[in-house]
């Protein structure tokens, strides 16, 4: 649990079920960084139902969204949907990119796109690093540091 006291946000991931393995480790050290995470990993691997996790509650909450973009989730129907109500609403988008994924979908190529590099800690790494600087300015832009 992260208190308010160390809650430097909160960020919502959107990826395919293959990619779950380093989603659940990116979560860990997202949350280990400070960051609330959504959607719920351990709801949706209980066999959640969808409609009952108030995914749309979760959206609202985030401030970020990170999509996790692989072959297997080029296609997506419901990353092209969340990344829809993000641009509607004005929130950052960060598309990292695995596995060497070249073929980015039209509705993902005006964000930042980061090529995420094999080894998976590095990976795991860049994205904390990325994600940390992401909102620390905008906590200087909220205090008109810069």
């Amino acid at each position: 649990i992260i208190s308010r006291r160390n809650h430097k946000g909160s960020i919502y991931i959107t990826y395919h079920f293959k990619e779950v393995e380093f989603i659940q480790r990116l979560k860990e050290s997202l949350h280990a960084a400070g960051y609330k995470c959504y959607p719920d990993l351990y709801s949706l691997i209980k066999g959640a139902k969808i409609k009952d996790l108030d995914l749309e509650s979760q959206i609202e909450k985030s401030e970020l969204l990170i999509v996790v973009l692989s072959d297997a989730s080029l296609d997506s129907q419901y990353i092209s949907y969340v990344t829809r109500i993000f641009k509607r609403q004005g929130k950052p988008i960060q598309v990292y990119t695995l596995d060497g994924s070249a073929n980015i979908p039209d509705y993902l190529k005006p964000y930042m796109i980061f090529p995420l590099p094999e080894d998976k800690s590095e990976a795991l790494s860049m994205i904390v690093g990325l994600v940390n600087g992401l909102f620390f300015g905008n906590q200087l832009r909220k205090k008109k540091i810069i």
